[in-house]
C-alpha cells in the first residue's frame, strides 16, 4: 500500500455577501466555495457565528444579525 501526502492548503471563498438591511437582517445569507468537502467552514459576521459544512465544493450560512451594530463595515 502507498501513502499520498496532501500538501495543498484548503481554500474558502465568499461569493455572495449582500448588504445587510432591515429586510434581511433576521435571516442574512452568506455563501461561497470551498475545497474540502465534509469539513466545516467557520463564518463570523459581526460576532454572529456559524459553521456550515462544505458540500459539493460549496457552503452557505443563514445568520440572525439583528444584534449587530450598524456600521459601514462589519468584520
Amino acid at each position: 500500500a502507498s501513502v499520498v501526502k496532501d500538501t495543498s492548503n484548503p481554500t474558502v471563498a465568499i461569493t455572495s455577501s449582500p448588504v445587510i438591511n432591515f429586510a434581511n437582517r433576521a435571516a442574512y445569507t452568506v455563501s461561497g466555495t470551498c475545497s474540502i468537502n465534509t469539513r466545516p467552514v467557520n463564518v463570523n459576521v459581526g460576532g454572529v457565528t456559524s459553521a456550515p459544512v462544505c458540500t459539493a465544493s460549496a457552503w452557505s450560512a443563514t445568520l440572525n444579525v439583528t444584534g449587530v451594530a450598524d456600521n459601514g463595515s462589519v468584520g
